[in-house]
């Protein structure tokens, strides 16, 4: 079957809302074995959006709308669907006893409570606009723009979609992630890989520091795809073993978490350029505060000296940025804390700051375990401030879990950086 979403919204056009709505819908959709074939932006303009979601029910079975619901002039979805399935409206006492109750002020009851007589109608128990569903040869939902809204109401009616698109074969996804490697060095084993395991939608998508291998496949038996996608898992393993970090979706902050509970360890940090975005990862991760003691921003030469007694003389002869500041900047983490892995960066995010010898992007990052030498490795990062800061913090993490899963050394061979 064809599915097709159509965000509607003048704010999402102009950049000025991020959509984060068609996610939602594809995970969700995606779980019950769904696939999206087509996402569609439109603008609050009547003519448009007529013409757009005509297009789109004459192409999918099913197409799901947001945005527009509401009571305001620019909210035009409802009317367009009144027009497009040549329905009449009624004023809906029930809807409009509910929104007396829960919004006794608002002026809008009446707009909101006039409802399409051929839309079946979905409760909207946070805000104001009821979803509607209509039927004919295709079925259009509309669901509110407002993702707090959204989301529980695509959770409601998933049971219809369940029982109205029941299906024979169903979609299935699996995610290989991979840290410090680049996807030049992935792409030519994915090729061999097609032609031994046919069948498969293989994608590979390139991320900062790392790269996904994305498999598909719509299949009627979820035992055969299972063991597809262990061939599959079998072919990575034999080559980025050292790589693979998650098959599940995990970030690499929640794997390197999880790697130091399963041995009991702790991580402490010490950042320079990184102004705290590695400790601010690591602390997105849930109950991470068992596993992580913390991190010191030394910014400042200054700071270096005072809080990780970086020395003078290295500072002066080799500079912030270089292999051994980083290392006196883990080195005298062990000493402040009882920390079993230690990791430390200094570099230069720019714009300014660069010189020929150590231009913007370059940074040197220290991993240590407790009783054992650093190993270090600099990274020559292209590209904007905030992209050397958030490729640095991505190598951090893959370095730190090579440390503490494989207790493995960076491999200048094998690690994605720049030069």
């Amino acid at each position: 079957m064809k599915i097709e979403l159509v965000i509607i919204g003048d704010e999402v056009l102009a950049g000025s809302t991020i959509d984060t709505n068609s996610a939602y819908i594809a995970q969700i959709l995606k779980k019950e074995g769904y696939g999206i074939c087509r996402y569609t932006t439109l603008p609050d303009q009547k003519e448009v959006m007529q013409e757009e979601l005509e297009r789109a029910l004459s192409r999918a079975d099913l197409v799901i709308t947001t945005g527009g619901l509401g009571p305001t002039f620019d909210d035009l979805t409802k009317k367009v669907l009144v027009s497009i399935f040549q329905s009449d409206v009624f004023f809906d006492e029930g809807i409009a006893r509910d929104l007396t109750n829960r919004f006794p002020h608002i002026s809008t009851i009446e707009n909101q409570a006039t409802i399409p007589r051929k839309a079946k109608i979905i409760p909207n128990k946070i805000g104001t606009a009821p979803g509607l569903i209509f039927q004919d040869r295709s079925v259009l939902i509309a669901l509110p723009g407002v993702p707090q809204e959204m989301q529980p109401m695509l959770q409601e009616v998933m049971p219809f979609i369940r029982s109205r698109f029941v299906l024979s074969k169903k979609y299935y996804e699996k995610t290989f992630s991979l840290c410090l490697v680049h996807e030049w060095q992935v792409e030519p084993y994915i090729v061999q890989w097609q032609k031994m395991i046919p069948g498969l939608q293989w994608g590979i998508y390139p991320f900062l520091g790392g790269v996904h291998i994305r498999i598909k496949i719509c299949h009627q038996n979820p035992e055969e795809v299972e063991h597809l996608f262990l061939a599959v898992e079998e072919k990575i393993l034999a080559v980025f073993s050292q790589e693979l970090y998650s098959k599940e979706n995990l970030s690499l902050p929640q794997v390197v978490h999880a790697a130091l509970q399963d041995k009991k360890k702790t991580l402490a940090l010490a950042e320079s350029c990184t102004g705290g975005a590695i400790a601010s990862s690591m602390t997105k991760v849930s109950g991470t505060s068992a596993s992580f003691l913390g991190s010191l921003v030394v910014y400042s030469n200054e700071f270096k000296e005072q809080f990780l007694q970086v020395s003078h003389s290295t500072l002066q002869q080799k500079g912030a940025v270089s292999q051994q500041t980083v290392e006196e900047m883990a080195d005298h983490l062990f000493s402040l804390s009882h920390a079993d892995y230690v990791a430390s960066v200094s570099g230069i995010a720019g714009p300014g700051g660069g010189t020929k010898n150590k231009p913007v992007g370059t940074v040197w990052v220290a991993i240590a375990h407790r009783g054992e030498k650093p190993d270090t490795v600099e990274l020559h990062v292209p590209g904007d401030r905030s992209t050397v800061i958030h490729y640095t913090t991505q190598v951090v993490f893959g370095l730190l879990l090579r440390k503490i899963r494989d207790n493995l050394p960076h491999d200048e061979a094998r690690i994605f950086t720049y030069r």
